[in-house]
């Protein structure tokens, strides 16, 4: 490698571990995508507890939202340049990578074959 693609490897770390997001902003990236589900009931499934959601949810997506944080599981690890972040709620979950102040979240279910 050149001493240019070094430096530019250099620069773009530094940024990562400068903007790594922390936890506080995993917990708020997770209740704002909750509420954001909750606010459109339709995507919920048809089953008893999901056609109860959809009602209840329908009048109050913050009030759900708030129920069901509190049965949530969230916990983050710390690397050097980036963060991983997983929530659970039950036997369901979402694996989070946090860098440059984001947060970018996967079902680890899915990438199964």
């Amino acid at each position: 490698m050149a001493n240019s693609e070094w430096l530019a490897v250099a620069v773009i770390a530094g940024a990562a571990i400068l903007t790594k997001p922390d936890e506080a902003s995993f917990k708020a990236y997770v209740n704002d995508e909750l509420r954001k589900e909750f606010a459109n009931p339709s995507k919920m499934s048809d089953d008893g507890l999901g056609a109860l959601l959809q009602l209840g949810c329908a009048f109050a997506s913050s009030d759900c939202a708030n129920f069901v944080q509190s049965f949530m599981r969230y916990g983050t690890k710390d690397y050097v340049v980036l963060k991983m972040g997983a929530v659970r709620l039950g036997d369901d979950g979402l694996n989070c990578v946090g860098a440059f102040k984001n947060w970018w979240c996967f079902d680890p279910t899915e990438s199964e074959s």
